[in-house]
């Protein structure tokens, strides 16, 4: 692990306590108003807990997002948009990727 890091992980801890010190002020319609007022039984998450909740939510998002988005354009690339027709995976060149509208702006 690079200890250039550290700084950064303390500095987006800082950002998110604040943040949490904010919504528990002046809830919003999200899921982080929704996490600081659920209850159970009486219980709530202490700073602590929604702390490592929202990093937690907030790596999984990205990292299930960039493997779908990366999955998806590697199949593109790989098999075509017509690959259940085909019986062996071709490649499509930059200029076949562009001329299809849109598809190179939503990737």
């Amino acid at each position: 692990m690079s200890w250039r890091i550290i700084p950064a992980v303390w500095q987006f801890n800082r950002y998110l306590r604040g943040l949490l010190k904010v919504r528990r002020a002046v809830p919003q319609d999200d899921l982080i108003s929704a996490l600081i007022h659920a209850e159970e039984t009486g219980d709530r998450l202490s700073e602590d807990e929604l702390l490592a909740m929202v990093f937690l939510l907030l790596v999984a998002g990205n990292e299930t997002t960039v493997n779908l988005i990366g999955s998806g354009v590697l199949e593109l690339l790989m098999a075509g948009p017509t690959s259940s027709s085909r019986t062996t995976p071709f490649r499509i060149s930059y200029s076949e990727l562009t001329a299809t509208a849109g598809l190179l702006k939503l990737a």
